[in-house]
């Protein structure tokens, strides 16, 4: 038998390069050798996310592998009609803030019926500002951006009015108030027909597009009660040179005014400051509510409220809509 047959397998000889070719095929172990410690490691991979990935939420994504044509009917479209709807109710009670209590802020701040009538039209008035803007977004953009940027609109025109209640700063901010608030008005009386058509079933978008309606109406309605209970009525003498000509005195503490159908007490031994301080902090708390809830409302949207569910919930809902400048050259030839 030879020599090299009879020597253990311990005794084999390994050389350095063994070792470190061996240690190196098994990434993540250190080998010693004979000459010295070897320390092997491994390189790490990396995976890079390409420029082009895009990241969605899953209310924007589309599922994997769904069959083309397929629906679904969420249960969330009715907490997106409710935030739409809030939204809407909100705009218009802010609209009519101050028709039902024009005589106390007459009062309150020097105004006049011209003051509270320009107050009013300020809505109409920026309608025809943005309404081609929010047509144009509504129908490219979608309805997220466009309620949020009505829902920040109209926080924003809640929350001048609440800067300060002292003239001539509180005729300017509630003008630009009033404005601003009036520019969020076509998505808020608008919007209803094309919520109801991407996130409800035909058999349900009657229902929706009225519940949307109505609701820009019940604010308004809404305003004729909430003003008057925050803001205490405060009686007194209309002045020599109110804009209420028309006033014939049926007593000495008694007068009849019979362009706005109001009876007015008047009671002379009341003190001036100590009346219109009454009705300036009445307003104020009015005004605060409105911008707390305007605020809130305005949170509600930016959290969620996404502009189409994931599936359409009928198969008309999936047509791609004509394009708005096309579709708004057929509308007027």
């Amino acid at each position: 038998m030879d020599a090299d047959a009879k020597q253990p397998l311990l005794n084999s000889p390994i050389t350095d390069a063994d070792h470190v070719s061996s240690a190196c095929s098994t990434p993540g172990y250190n080998t010693i050798s004979a000459s010295g410690p070897q320390l092997c490691h491994s390189p790490p991979t990396y995976h890079t996310l390409s420029s082009s990935s895009n990241i969605q939420s899953p209310d924007d994504t589309e599922p994997e592998g769904r069959a083309e044509g397929e629906t679904r009917v969420y249960r969330r479209r009715w907490y997106v009609l409710m935030v739409y709807s809030l939204l809407s109710a909100t705009q218009g009670g802010v609209w009519n803030s101050w028709g039902p209590i024009a005589v106390t802020a007459e009062d309150a701040f020097g105004w006049t019926d011209a003051t509270i009538d320009l107050l009013s039209n300020w809505g109409p008035i920026a309608f025809l500002v943005s309404g081609i803007v929010f047509s144009w977004m509504m129908d490219v953009k979608g309805l997220r951006m466009s309620c949020v940027i009505t829902g920040f609109l109209v926080a924003a025109g809640t929350g001048l009015r609440c800067i300060t209640f002292n003239t001539p700063a509180v005729t300017w901010l509630t003008h630009v108030g009033q404005f601003l608030n009036g520019l969020g008005g076509p998505v808020a009386m608008a919007a209803p027909p094309i919520l109801s058509a991407v996130w409800f079933p035909p058999e349900e978008r009657t229902t929706a597009t009225a519940i949307g309606t109505v609701l820009n109406y019940l604010g308004v309605a809404a305003s004729f009660v909430m003003g008057p209970l925050l803001v205490p009525y405060q009686a007194y003498v209309p002045s020599t040179n109110s804009t209420n000509t028309s006033s014939f005195h049926m007593s000495s503490d008694l007068s009849f005014s019979k362009h706005n159908s109001s009876m007015i007490l008047g009671s002379k031994a009341e003190n001036a400051t100590e009346r219109i301080h009454k009705e300036k902090n009445g307003i104020a708390l009015y005004m605060y509510i409105e911008g707390g809830w305007s605020a809130a409302i305005f949170l509600m949207l930016l959290l969620y409220f996404p502009s189409k569910p994931p599936l359409p919930p009928c198969p008309s809902a999936a047509i791609p809509r004509e394009n708005f400048v096309q579709g708004l050259k057929h509308l007027l030839t």
